[in-house]
């Protein structure tokens, strides 16, 4: 029987990860954001460069996370390999999906939402992960939708802050000054990692509500 789970759920889980997580949510948004700032304006060819290292941070994050929370069930569940396979799968993909009219993308980002977690908790390849979170997500896929939206917002105020500071014509710096353009740059950094992270601390709390921590998918094997 597929289980849903309703947006409540979706959002409190994922507020009580952040919450049991807090020092380290907020030293990673902090150093991800100032690193992000200072590329910006000292080297911003480097952003392909902090893109990689970001992938890295989620990459231990979201297992450190899984361990924590017992849901790992593989002895040798995917490594950093697969889970960077998965991200540019997953996110190519997800990019395309808002190029078309931004409904498309929120819908694979929910169908996909749980691909992190089960990569990192279970046997199986970014492939086998995607269809798995495909399948789990079948279920629930508005409430997923609508909570990833909430907590995107982040992100999206850090794009609409670089769009009223002129950052997109280039004339950010004429219109609000120097320091302008850095507070406006701090700020929006803060809330982009702020939104991805985020959205890695949802995966894994929708994980054990919709698949299941392993001794409950067991039960529901042998049910």
């Amino acid at each position: 029987m597929e289980r849903t789970v309703s947006f409540g759920d979706i959002i409190g889980a994922t507020f009580q990860l952040i919450g049991g997580d807090l020092p380290v949510v907020f030293g990673v948004t902090v150093a991800a954001s100032a690193a992000g700032a200072a590329l910006d304006f000292a080297a911003p060819v480097a952003a392909n460069a902090m893109n990689l290292a970001m992938i890295g941070v989620q990459y231990a994050l979201v297992k450190r996370l899984v361990d924590r929370q017992g849901l790992r069930s593989a002895e040798q569940p995917g490594g950093f390999g697969s889970f960077f396979l998965l991200g540019i799968l997953s996110g190519l993909a997800i990019a395309l999906g808002f190029l078309l009219l931004i409904v498309p993308g929120i819908y694979l980002y929910a169908r996909w939402s749980m691909a992190n977690a089960i990569l990192l908790s279970e046997d199986c390849g970014a492939g086998q992960a995607m269809q798995r979170s495909w399948a789990a997500s079948r279920a629930s896929i508005l409430p997923i939708a609508l909570a990833a939206v909430v907590l995107g917002l982040p992100t999206i105020l850090a794009m609409v802050a670089f769009m009223s500071a002129g950052f997109l014509e280039g004339s950010g710096a004429t219109a609000i000054g120097r320091s302008g353009e850095i507070a406006v740059d701090v700020a929006a950094n803060l809330l982009i990692y702020a939104g991805q992270i985020a959205g890695l601390y949802m995966s894994v709390a929708l994980y054990p509500l919709l698949v299941g921590k392993p001794e409950s998918q067991l039960r529901d094997v042998f049910a």
